[in-house]
């Protein structure tokens, strides 16, 4: 076993941000939606700047997806909820089974049950 100074086992800065982000997004996802989308659009912002194409954070951004979905979904933005869905979907397809996975395909069912298809 390698021992990891305390700077190396801590995520780095940006991604501690991000990481709160999601915990935020995930506290408020279910009961105030501006802060829980908020919280997910400044993650995924984060995000992005932080992704190379070596270092992928692919978990985190299908779930940050999958929160603004949910809200947008809630909100009767169900063409916008589909579409993240979808993206969430993609981003993690032919990866085991995960709490992202499960809820972007119940977001994906509850909103093609709100459109009627």
């Amino acid at each position: 076993m390698t021992s990891q100074t305390r700077e190396e086992a801590a995520p780095s800065q940006p991604l501690a941000q991000v990481i709160a982000c999601l915990e935020a997004a995930r506290v408020h996802r279910f009961g105030d939606l501006d802060l829980a989308r908020r919280d997910a659009r400044k993650g995924l912002e984060l995000l992005h700047a932080l992704q190379t194409p070596e270092a992928r954070y692919e978990d985190e951004e299908a779930e940050l997806q999958v929160i603004l979905a949910n809200a947008d979904r809630v909100e009767g933005r169900i063409d916008s909820a589909v579409i993240q869905c979808h993206a969430a979907l993609k981003l993690i397809q032919g990866r085991p089974a995960s709490r992202a996975a499960c809820e972007a395909w119940n977001s994906l069912g509850w909103a093609y049950a709100q459109s009627g298809e």
